[in-house]
Formats: structure tokens, C-alpha cells, sequence
């Protein structure tokens, strides 16, 4: 357990390096003016831990073979459904369309670069390194990113309602899927898609409920 806890820890204190670096980012961005670069901020924050993490990793990322085994496309069906219909109880103000849908989507596909490949990553590599069931690194690294939503809820003064109550479901519930995606298919890619696919289907669930 006590390593479980320390994972834990590692993990929460890796995100607020992430989320500094992609302020900081964000900051030389703007007074760059070289808006277009924004997008990628998150992408950008990740490659410092990244050079390092990759270093000792062992698990396998690129094993685009698993495409063919219909069981990783089942759990990733599952996984956008599930996580779909729970965040698109959230309304907004305005439902992407056409160019800014894509871009949208895209956004997820980045954000698989620090919650997946960065972060599921990280907590693997401490796992196999104590010896633990790597299976562990999914709900540990869920449980990572929830509790960063928080931390960061409390820095911006945001207000703790339901709207940050069915973000945070619905992020639990994909970064589980996502993460046991990963682990069974050992291909980044399907995770990316996962996301992607999940930010259309949330979309059109919206557009449908209006």
C-alpha cells in the first residue's frame, strides 16, 4: 500500500510540474503572439518529463498490431460511450462546429500525450520497478488526474459545484478505460482515437439534447 501512496504522491506532484510548464508556455505564447502554438502547450509541457520518463520505460507504446484484436476497439466503444454521456450532462455555452469541432477533438488527441503517454507512463515505470500488478497504474493514475482537477479548482478560486463534479466522473471514467486500453493493447494511438472519438460523440449527445 505504502507504494500505492507514493505513486500517488510522485504523480500529483509530476502533474503540477505539467501544469506549471504549460502555464509558463502559455505565457511566452501570448507575448510571442504565435497563438497558433496555444494548442499545443500541453503537448510542449510534457516533453521535458517525457525525456526522462521514456528513459527507463518498458512498457510498450507503438504496438500497432493490437489494431487488429477487436477487443481493444470493444473497450475503446465502451470507454467513449460511457464517458460521453456523462460529460455532455454539462452544457455549454456555444456546441462546436465543422472547423472548430475538429479542433476540439484534436485537443483531446494532445491531451493523451501527458495523461497517457507522460503520466500512465510514470506511474508504470514506479510499479514494475516495485514489483507491483501494472494493472494498478490505471486506477492510480485516474485517481491522479481527478485530484489535480481539484488542486486546480482551488487555485483558481473556482467554485466546487456540479459542474465540477460531472467533469471529474467523466474524466475518471475515460482515463480507466483509456488506461486499460493502453495496457492491453500497448498502442498509444487507440487512446488518442478514444478521445477524439469522445469529444464528437459528447458533441452530438449536446446537440441532440438541445
Amino acid at each position: 500500500m505504502i507504494y500505492i501512496i507514493l505513486t500517488l504522491v510522485s504523480g500529483i506532484l509530476l502533474s503540477g510540474v505539467w501544469f506549471g510548464l504549460n502555464f509558463l508556455i502559455q505565457i511566452c505564447v501570448e507575448k510571442s503572439k504565435v497563438k497558433f502554438l496555444e494548442r499545443y502547450s500541453v503537448i510542449a509541457a510534457s516533453v521535458i518529463p517525457l525525456v526522462f520518463i521514456l528513459k527507463y520505460n518498458r512498457l510498450e507504446l507503438w504496438n500497432y498490431h493490437s489494431l487488429a484484436d477487436w477487443k481493444n476497439w470493444m473497450i475503446l466503444a465502451v470507454t467513449v460511450l460511457l464517458s460521453a454521456i456523462v460529460i455532455s450532462i454539462n452544457q455549454v455555452a456555444e456546441i462546436p462546429r465543422g472547423k472548430e469541432l475538429l479542433l476540439y477533438a484534436l485537443d483531446g488527441v494532445c491531451m493523451e500525450i501527458p495523461q497517457r503517454m507522460m503520466m500512465q507512463t510514470f506511474s508504470g515505470v514506479l510499479f514494475m520497478h516495485w514489483g507491483l500488478d501494472l494493472y494498478l497504474s490505471i486506477p492510480v493514475t485516474a485517481f491522479v488526474w481527478c485530484i489535480s482537477i481539484c488542486i486546480q479548482c482551488l487555485i483558481c478560486k473556482l467554485k466546487f459545484d456540479r459542474k465540477i463534479v460531472i467533469e471529474i466522473a467523466a474524466s475518471f471514467l475515460f482515463s480507466m478505460g483509456a488506461g486499460l486500453l493502453l495496457l492491453k493493447s500497448g498502442f498509444i494511438g487507440l487512446p488518442m482515437a478514444g478521445h477524439f472519438l469522445e469529444r464528437i460523440l459528447s458533441t452530438i449527445i449536446r446537440k441532440i439534447r438541445r
